[in-house]
């Protein structure tokens, strides 16, 4: 049974791995080449083995996956242009179960730990120079059950916590100023998130398909929501909006099937079908600063009862209130130039 470890190190020969099964050897290359970085092990048989590394001297970048061969690969060496295939054994990289970092650890790259399926828990260290997670860094880990962000880190990069789908518990340090593209998408086990202050915005589906997502605290100065957001996050039942949100993106909350009211004074932007298929929404009110009832804005809105329009609304765009049973009559404003289909 072959088995990889992957890290670069400051100092050559700095570090010991203890392969869990009496063999020790010390190694560490400063090189760029990650195939100088790929460190193979040959087990005589299967098992439980815990593998540990010392760093003596300095530190080790896990330097995680890239495209080229200077940008290193995942934990185990699972692709790559100078591995060898009979080097790597992608087997074992769904089985390991436990992580702990120490604090000589400068940097985590990009999908080091991506698709480690059994991975349930990873401790991060304050070490980290990098302020930002790697994307792809825990893509597909589903058995990951939480996670504590140290402080310092301000980018959570695109997808690092894709599909994680057992993680209850993510701790986010007030350091966070960007929240990117499907952050926590598929983190079905969370209940509830508060965004750090710091953050002004929240990319495209960064919180979509959370099915048990209940709660979301955004901070004073939060101005833009990104297009679906919240996105077939069934269960959402309550966003906290701040007076500073002015934008919101297409379709943020399309498929938010419990949400039941939002109010959004301050808005000057929305695009369409913005709450597409929610079910339980009942009431809105039009924010002053928006002139465009946009397309399928509320389409399929069962519960939808009242919608207050005001006097600046020119335009209601294509289906903005198809089957909205419930909706007995709305006033519409001498305003109003033009209606869709």
């Amino acid at each position: 049974m072959n088995f990889h470890v992957v890290f670069r190190s400051s100092v050559a020969n700095n570090t010991t791995i203890d392969w869990g099964d009496g063999i020790t050897e010390v190694v560490g290359s400063t090189s760029t080449n990650v195939a100088n970085n790929c460190y193979l092990h040959t087990y005589v048989s299967t098992g439980n083995y815990v593998i540990k590394l010392t760093v003596n001297e300095g530190t080790i970048a896990l330097i995680g996956s890239g495209t080229s061969t200077t940008d290193g690969y995942s934990i185990f060496g699972y692709r790559g242009n100078n591995i060898s295939s009979a080097n790597t054994n992608p087997a074992n990289k769904v089985r390991i179960k436990k992580v702990e970092l120490g604090d000589n650890i400068s940097q985590i790259g990009q999908s080091y730990f991506n698709c480690c399926y059994a991975l349930e828990s990873v401790s991060i260290p304050n070490s980290l120079t990098n302020t930002e997670i790697g994307a792809y860094l825990f893509y597909y880990c589903y058995s990951l059950k939480g996670i504590v962000l140290p402080y310092g880190i301000n980018n959570t990069n695109t997808y690092p916590f894709y599909y994680c789908r057992s993680m209850s518990n993510i701790s986010i340090p007030q350091t966070i100023t960007t929240i990117n593209s499907y952050a926590f998408a598929y983190c079905n086990k969370i209940k509830e998130i508060t965004i750090p202050n710091g953050v002004t915005s929240l990319s495209a589906y960064s919180l979509s398909n959370c099915d048990n997502l209940n709660s979301v605290i955004l901070p004073d100065g939060v101005t833009v929501l990104n297009s679906n957001v919240f996105s077939n996050s069934m269960t959402l039942r309550y966003v906290r909006i701040p007076e500073s949100l002015v934008s919101l993106g297409s379709s943020v909350f399309n498929y938010a099937y419990a949400l039941q009211k939002i109010d959004l004074p301050n808005l000057t932007t929305i695009g369409t079908s913005t709450f597409y298929y929610c079910y339980q929404l009942k009431e809105f009110i039009m924010p002053i600063g928006i002139t465009t009832v946009s397309s399928s804005m509320f389409y399929y809105c069962y519960c939808l009862r009242s919608v207050k329009l005001h006097s600046a609304i020119t335009s209601i765009g294509a289906s903005a209130f198809y089957n909205c049973y419930n909706l007995m009559s709305i006033d519409i404003p001498n305003s109003v130039k033009t209606i869709g289909s």
